[in-house]
């Protein structure tokens, strides 16, 4: 009894059909990337008028409790107000997120008697002036901290994406 065989043509274009249909197939399912917890200010310019900048929380699961302490450079700003965000239902540490001009920061603490989600909520928001001009880099302050409802609570990775402000000359 004889063998059948395939052409040798056949068997490449074959081949070749089945690596094209794989990799058509693979670019027609969405891709799911994993959300990654995050500390977020944005870029912001300070005119004579001042301006907002706004710490966003995203990314976060199972919160319980936060402290956050953003920094800023005291030579070249001053916050004149802050005002607490739009967080889940909870309890936020003060009516207001407390101000420290000396030593340029300003920080906030809340606190759920669950863990929450928190997909991208703004936690406070900072009015700076001016004082002086030039460039800073927002800084989380070593205190910052972010916990889960496990009993101890355990801290949860974040990773900071701090903007930078530029104090514009009058």
């Amino acid at each position: 009894m004889r063998a059948f065989r395939v052409p040798r043509v056949l068997t490449r274009v074959f081949s070749t059909l089945m690596v094209v249909s794989l990799l058509t197939m693979s670019m027609a399912v969405p891709m799911v990337s994993a959300q990654t917890n995050e500390v977020y200010v944005a870029n912001v310019d300070i005119g004579e008028n001042g301006a907002n900048a706004s710490v966003v929380l995203n990314g976060f699961t199972n919160v319980m409790g936060i402290t956050v302490w953003l920094e800023f450079d005291e030579t070249l700003v001053q916050a004149s107000s802050a005002s607490n965000g739009t967080m889940p239902a909870g309890l936020f540490g003060d009516s207001q997120p407390a101000i420290d001009n000396a030593n340029g920061t300003v920080s906030l603490s809340w606190t759920h008697s669950s863990g929450v989600n928190i997909s991208s909520n703004v936690f406070f928001t900072v009015t700076f002036v001016p004082i002086a001009t030039g460039d800073f880099t927002f800084t989380l302050g070593a205190s910052t901290l972010i916990e889960d409802d496990a009993v101890p609570p355990n801290a949860i990775a974040y990773t900071p994406n701090l903007g930078t402000a530029t104090v514009l000359p009058p």
